[in-house]
């Protein structure tokens, strides 16, 4: 999305026309400025395609929209426009967002619309600069192209789809959209506390209260050095801790220590039967490396529609027994898929393993392919 003023200009006037004849003068001015700024990245073919009634209705819309947001909140609208409400119309169901800017929204929200098979037939998106009064409404003299002391950068998100009529697909799709922007939300404010909880669960690891290989522990640091080098999008992370009490074992979360998604949302049960879970959790749980590994059952609703990766660094105590760890939960970058595993910590100590398992030379031929 574009934050500087554009160079080239689309062809708007016939909108400008429609503008100046049905506002006054100085709203006028403001609202063709707006459209010059949200116009500026859209493809011509569809402006050109527009009725310019429709395009006048889509623009005073969405100028509408933008007046009053609470910035820290999510704002969503999923409506069937027409003339007698709304003073135009579409053959479909339009999606407005207004978000404080930040990553993964354009692609957080396309994914739940291709989530449920609804066709997206245009897309339009911008960041505007507006300053808002105590009450978060938009000001008058607030600068839209560029940045000011008390400006915040909005996303504005403008999607039409395929028409649906039924008011509880429309409601659940907005409730659904402000959710996963919600997450979105969490995800980006934490994001730097996330990658120091990395580095600090990093230094742990040079002070166990156990006997641990030293090749193990360099490597396991050496791999959470790798992650926050830019190969792993960080979604949440949480803590456990193992606590026996009357001859039981649980699974103790504290919710104190949630970063990212799972401040907003956590599927884990804050205290938990160890006996009650399957076999190989418990195994999983129990065991006894450094670092450990497990996919998510459920797809991604931040940036991809992939299965997030979660990392668990275990805790143990002088016995070498497991009392806790830190999980760490996100999606991999899309660098680590052309990365030669040989690179990889962790990864490229068993393929080590298995090249000289089969006698494979050094440098050979062989040990390449």
């Amino acid at each position: 999305m574009s934050n500087s003023k554009p160079k080239t200009k689309p062809d708007l006037t016939a909108l400008y026309r429609l503008i100046d004849e049905r506002n006054e003068k100085a709203q006028a001015e403001r609202i063709k400025l707006f459209a010059q700024l949200y116009y500026a990245d859209a493809p011509l073919a569809d402006l050109n395609a527009r009725n310019p009634e429709d395009l006048y209705g889509a623009t005073v819309s969405c100028w509408l929209f933008i007046q009053k947001n609470n910035i820290e909140q999510p704002k969503v609208r999923v409506f069937n426009p027409d003339f007698e409400t709304h003073g135009w119309q579409s053959t479909h169901t339009v999606i407005e967002v207004l978000a404080k800017e930040k990553p993964f929204l354009i692609d957080s929200v396309r994914l739940e619309i291709n989530r449920r098979q609804i066709s997206i037939h245009s897309i339009n998106a911008c960041v505007a600069h507006i300053e808002r009064d105590s009450h978060h409404k938009k000001k008058a003299s607030s600068p839209i192209f560029e940045a000011s002391e008390n400006s915040q950068s909005e996303a504005i998100i403008y999607i039409e789809v395929d028409r649906h009529t039924d008011t509880k697909i429309l409601d659940d799709l907005s409730n659904t959209l402000v959710s996963i922007l919600n997450e979105v939300s969490y995800c980006v404010k934490d994001f730097s506390r996330l990658t120091e909880r990395v580095d600090n669960v990093s230094k742990e690891l040079s002070h166990l209260p156990c006997d641990k290989p030293k090749k193990e522990i360099k490597e396991a640091q050496d791999f959470l050095s790798w992650l926050n080098n830019k190969h792993f999008t960080f979604l949440g992370c949480d803590e456990f801790t193992i606590e026996k009490e009357g001859g039981k074992t649980f699974i103790v979360r504290d919710e104190s220590f949630d970063l990212g998604i799972f401040r907003f949302n956590n599927a884990s049960k804050n205290r938990s039967l160890l006996e009650e879970l399957p076999a190989e959790i418990q195994d999983f749980i129990l065991n006894s490396e450094i670092v450990n590994f497990f996919k998510s059952g459920n797809r991604s609703r931040i940036h991809r529609p992939a299965y997030p990766d979660y990392i668990v660094i275990k805790r143990f105590n002088e016995k070498g027994e497991v009392i806790g760890g830190v999980r760490f939960m996100g999606l991999y970058t899309s660098i680590v898929y052309i990365e030669s595993p040989i690179n990889i910590p962790l990864v490229r100590h068993k393929i080590q393993q298995v090249l000289k398992f089969a006698g494979f030379r050094k440098d050979s031929h062989s040990e390449k392919e």
